[in-house]
Order: structure tokens, then C-alpha cells, then sequence
């Protein structure tokens, strides 16, 4: 999974791929674990400096750290003073040697990070640039993007999220699955596609909402199929998928007459989209750390 920054017009809007929601809901699991905040830390961050003392907890440690030999006793402690080795010592070392594919999505990353979005008219037009993104988003089927609620809808979704605090801003994180058929019409292969992606959806958006509240941050997110807090009270307010204030958060909302259709920039009609909301900032490491992930 590679994550990219969004450049200019959307410069507010943080963005990574990846190829399952499995990969989402299992990163937000392990940086639970790992930062220690259900035991009341709220530290989430290491000094930098090469004689730093470990700050506690620290969200890298456990399986998924990267290692520093020159803290390799328990505890990610080591021996004071530095040797020749030390000097020659890589900053940092990878558990797993990135391969070619991965150096690929990294270079297609920043690309799409400058070309704001994969915005025909400003992408690099470069027969490689063209040929590394067509590539990269082959194998991309998740996106993820977190962004601030823009102020025209704000007072909307305080509506629909009564036990939601009245005053400060709210994070908007939508997941979007690219899927295998097209949701504009109806059939029992779309049906099954959409109860899958839905429980898969539900179960990712209930492991980053307690990921949020164990860091004290309110969170919630909308059941796709009933437009409805999941944690929160019953509300006559609702956000169905195909819902018009989809289009400030990115998306086309188009009218067939019998029917609405959500459509993505990339994927057209063949996505399937579910929203996280928070007080936590986009900025926050948390958040960041969401984007982060390789699989």
C-alpha cells in the first residue's frame, strides 16, 4: 500500500491505496496495541536524536518495529557512547528489503501526488508516468481518504451525531472499494458483492473507531445500508451512500431518474464508499500512521 499526499486544490486531503480493507482494519488493530493508549499513555511519538531515551509507550515496538542495533537489549535499550560501527550505521533498516514493486508504487505515489489527483490536464505526460499509474491502480481496490468536513455540511452531520460535542471541527475518513461489478444497476451478483464489502466495511470502521477512542477522541461511523450512526442514537437525519453531500467530499452524485448512482473520479459506478467521522485532526500521527501501510 502506498500513500500519497494530495497536492494544490486538494491540499487538504490526505490519501493511500491499498489492495483489501483487511489490510486497513489490521493496521489500526496493531497500532492500538502497540501505542498503549488503552492503558492511559497518550504519548505517541520517539525523539529523534541518536542518544535519545525511549519515550513510553512507544507504538513501534512489537513485531512490526524497525530495528536499530543500537538499542537491541528488551526494552529497545543499548549501551551509551558510540563505536565506529555506530558511525557507519545506516539510518535505518528495513525488516523486509524493498523489492522493485514496491520502489514503483513509491515513485507512482509521489507522481500522483503532484498531479493532483490524476487530473487529466495536469499529470505528468510522460509515456512511463502514464504507464506507472495505469499499473499502480490495477492492483489498487481500496482507497483512502481523510479530510476535514467541509463547513457548508459540518452543521449537517452535527445533526446526525447527537452525542457529537457542538463546538470545534470534524475528520471525515471515507473508504471507497473499488469493486467487480457495476453498482449503477441491480443483480444478485451485485447484491452479494455489496453484503460483502458492507460487513467488511463495518468491521474496519469499528477497529479505526476504537483505534480514535482509545487516543480520546470521539468517533463514529454511517451503516451504508441504513444511513444511521452505528454507535450513536437513532437520528431522523441520514447519509446514504448515494446522498448529494457526497460531492464536497470528492465524489459525482448523478440522477438516473429511478435511481442515484455515487460515481469515483477513477473507478466510475463500480465503487462501493463508507465514512468514518472524528474529532481527532488529520494531522494527528494516528491518522497519519492509517496511510502508512504496505501490503
Amino acid at each position: 500500500m502506498a500513500n500519497t499526499l494530495s497536492s494544490r486544490k486538494l491540499a487538504t486531503r490526505f490519501i493511500s491505496y491499498s489492495r483489501n480493507t483487511k489490510s486497513i482494519r489490521t493496521l489500526a488493530c496493531q497500532i492500538r496495541k502497540f501505542s498503549g493508549q488503552e492503558d492511559g499513555g497518550d504519548q505517541y511519538s520517539v525523539s529523534n536524536d541518536r542518544t535519545r531515551s525511549v519515550i513510553w509507550p512507544d507504538e513501534k515496538m512489537g513485531p512490526l518495529n524497525v530495528p536499530d542495533l543500537r538499542f537491541a537489549l528488551p526494552g529497545n535499550t543499548g549501551i551509551l557512547g558510540s563505536t565506529e560501527s555506530d558511525k557507519n550505521e545506516p539510518e535505518s533498516i528495513d525488516i523486509l528489503p524493498e523489492g522493485n514493486q514496491q520502489r514503483h508504487l513509491t515513485v507512482v505515489s509521489q507522481l500522483i501526488s503532484e498531479s493532483d489527483y490524476l487530473d487529466p490536464e495536469d499529470r505528468p505526460g510522460t509515456e512511463m508516468a502514464d504507464y506507472m499509474i495505469r499499473k499502480y491502480f490495477e492492483n489498487a481496490k481500496v482507497e483512502l481518504i481523510i479530510q476535514d468536513c467541509p463547513d457548508i455540511i459540518l452543521k449537517d452531520f452535527k445533526a446526525l451525531f447527537p452525542d457529537l460535542s457542538s463546538s470545534g471541527k470534524l475528520t471525515v475518513v471515507t473508504i471507497t472499494h473499488r469493486t467487480k461489478n457495476d453498482m449503477s444497476g441491480w443483480s444478485q451478483e451485485v447484491e452479494e458483492e455489496r453484503d460483502e464489502l458492507l460487513e467488511n466495511f463495518i468491521d474496519t470502521a469499528k477497529e479505526v473507531c476504537h483505534l480514535l477512542k482509545a487516543h480520546h477522541y470521539w468517533c463514529d461511523f454511517v451503516d451504508p445500508s441504513s444511513g444511521q450512526p452505528h454507535f450513536g442514537p437513532y437520528t431522523n437525519t441520514t447519509f446514504y451512500e448515494t446522498d448529494e453531500r457526497y460531492r464536497h467530499l470528492g465524489f459525482t452524485i448523478e440522477d438516473l431518474g429511478c435511481c442515484k448512482v455515487i460515481y469515483h473520479k477513477k473507478w466510475g459506478s463500480k465503487v462501493f464508499v463508507g465514512s468514518i467521522f472524528t474529532t481527532a485532526p488529520k494531522e494527528h500521527l494516528v491518522m497519519r500512521d492509517l496511510l502508512k501501510n504496505k501490503d
